[in-house]
């Protein structure tokens, strides 16, 4: 009995998590349309950093990976500490 309640609350975790992850990979897709923003408006304002168009361009391609990933139920721990800190890490660098 005790067994059963225990995976019942597993899968309620885990469901969570899977929940969650959908709802953050919204929110990535959000912060990779303002950093696309970014990009344009500094090269429409005569800047020319192609790394830092490469960057956003690999972090849209991670957050769509992480988008089909939720939408399969797919989740690891460790998935939003990655994209945590990649919007940080792109607009930290020394070419932006």
């Amino acid at each position: 009995m005790a067994n059963m309640r225990l995976s019942e609350i597993d899968k309620i975790l885990h469901d969570s998590e899977v929940a969650g992850e959908k709802v953050a990979a919204v929110f990535r897709f959000v912060i990779f349309l303002a950093l696309v923003i970014v990009v344009l408006s500094t090269q429409e304002h005569g800047g020319h950093f192609p790394q830092l168009a490469t960057a956003t361009g690999i972090y849209g391609l991670g957050s769509i990976i992480g988008f089909l990933l939720a939408c399969r139920r797919i989740f690891h721990p460790l998935i939003p500490y990655i994209f945590g800190n990649c919007p940080g890490l792109i607009l930290a660098s020394p070419h932006a």
